[in-house]
């Protein structure tokens, strides 16, 4: 499979964040979830959500790992819903879990996401 490439139109509303801005989104968004919630791990969901999760556990020096939920991988088309693949990290168990991801739309991931991290 090749990677996904998006051309994207800046006349059509996208907002270009340079790494400076996306240190600075990721401290105000660390900072602000600290407030309300008392993480011990931050999972990130690959790929997209990998990065995000690394720098926002990297702010609150706490540990991070990541699960795959995907509606595309090891598959050349998109499925209807996603899947989990792979093993949630040990180090969730009994924790109070962060989970990060780029986006979040249906909120089908992220049920999965928590899901797998309850049952783990």
């Amino acid at each position: 499979m090749s990677p996904r490439r998006y051309d994207v139109e800046l006349s059509k509303g996208v907002f270009v964040v340079d790494w400076p801005m996306f240190g600075e989104l990721s401290r105000a968004l660390a900072l602000r979830v600290a407030r309300d919630f008392d993480a011990d791990v931050v999972i990130g969901i690959a790929t997209a959500g990998v990065v995000p999760g690394a720098t926002v556990a990297a702010i609150l020096d706490l540990d991070f790992a990541s699960i795959t939920v995907s509606r595309r991988y090891q598959s050349d088309s998109i499925r209807e819903t996603p899947a989990v693949f792979g093993e949630v990290p040990p180090v969730v168990r009994g924790q109070r879990v962060l989970v990060v991801d780029e986006v979040c739309d249906g909120g089908d991931t992220m049920r999965l996401a928590r899901a797998a991290i309850v049952n783990a």
